[in-house]
């Protein structure tokens, strides 16, 4: 908190605090005073980790987004000068590197006016847009987590959320959705000015760091032994493996990668792992059985494996210690 400016440390310890309370991850922006006097912004992204011995720590990763933060804050004061001219705020749109569109806030966000850029991120023409689509922005998204007309109905005047887009071509590419209320007004309706930025490559990188935290926990575990992270789908297929574990089980690095769960199980004793684990995990978000091992040579051996159940951005990991 030293680091921060003195009026908003009280303001993070209450954000903090109240994650350590309800046992979330961390995901905060705000200042911090650099020696010379100079402030940057940056992002906090931190896991919560339960150690068998100490209580809960938080370990993540700090990322500077001063230039990020200045960039948005320099194109929202050029929005809100420009909105003073329609016609000039439209023309300066179609010189924006950025998807930029007007949309209706209905139940399908309806497409009022967009620049050249959001149709080449979408891969539709206009014509296309308006006759395949019928000017739907929400028919573009694949499962939002909040649709559309939820967003309009909470936001006050102002919010960003990620969605996954279905381009015409059928790829899937992840966007930022930044929108701030208009004055205007489109078939009764509020109009929503909108940003729209490809993220996809941010994302992978994020997620790229998630799986190197969840490594990290693992490999400083002080407990001996294979550590792993696997989706908890029905198959349990492993998305990361350390040496140690590949070394048990007698696996090179690739095989393991996407390797179900049940194929290093002893096979007669599958199902009623299965079923143990769904149990526990349930009542608690974590789970400690003892069951026989399948190597891939088809020896078998007595271990005792412990998993943690960890959320984050809507994604569920499992992270096991055999």
């Amino acid at each position: 908190l030293q680091f921060l400016p003195e009026e908003e440390r009280q303001t993070l310890f209450e954000t903090v605090s109240g994650c350590a309370r309800r046992g979330a991850n961390i995901s905060c922006r705000f200042r911090v005073v650099k020696k010379d006097g100079t402030f940057r912004w940056v992002r906090a992204d931190a896991s919560r980790v339960d150690l068998e011995e100490g209580g809960p720590v938080y370990q993540g990763v700090l990322t500077d987004v001063t230039h990020s933060v200045m960039l948005q804050q320099e194109l929202e004061q050029s929005i809100s000068s420009l909105r003073i001219k329609n016609q000039e705020l439209e023309e300066f749109y179609h010189t924006i590197i950025s998807g930029v569109a007007k949309i209706a806030a209905d139940r399908e966000g309806t497409l009022v006016f967009a620049n050249d850029h959001f149709y080449e991120m979408t891969g539709y023409t206009r014509s296309e847009f308006a006759h395949s689509l019928e000017n739907k922005t929400a028919r573009l998204l694949l499962q939002p987590a909040r649709g559309l007309q939820e967003l309009f109905q909470v936001a006050e005047g102002v919010f960003s959320q990620r969605f996954r887009l279905v381009r015409r071509d059928g790829g899937k590419i992840w966007v930022r959705m930044d929108a701030s209320l208009s004055t205007e007004r489109y078939e009764g309706k509020r109009v929503y000015y909108a940003f729209f930025t490809d993220i996809s490559r941010q994302v992978e990188q994020e997620r790229e760091i998630r799986n190197r935290e969840y490594l990290n926990v693992l490999v400083s575990s002080s407990i001996e032994g294979g550590v792993m992270a696997c989706r908890p789908d029905e198959e349990l297929r492993i998305i990361l493996a350390n040496q140690k574990l590949r070394e048990l089980l007698g696996y090179e690095a690739e095989e393991m990668d996407g390797l179900s769960v049940h194929k290093i199980v002893v096979p007669e004793e599958w199902e009623s792992v299965l079923q143990e684990y769904r149990r526990q995990i349930m009542h608690g978000g974590s789970f400690e059985m003892e069951y026989r091992v399948r190597r891939k040579d088809g020896s078998s051996f007595w271990a005792i494996v412990r998993g943690r159940r960890i959320e984050e951005d809507g994604q569920a990991v499992l992270i096991c210690l055999l």
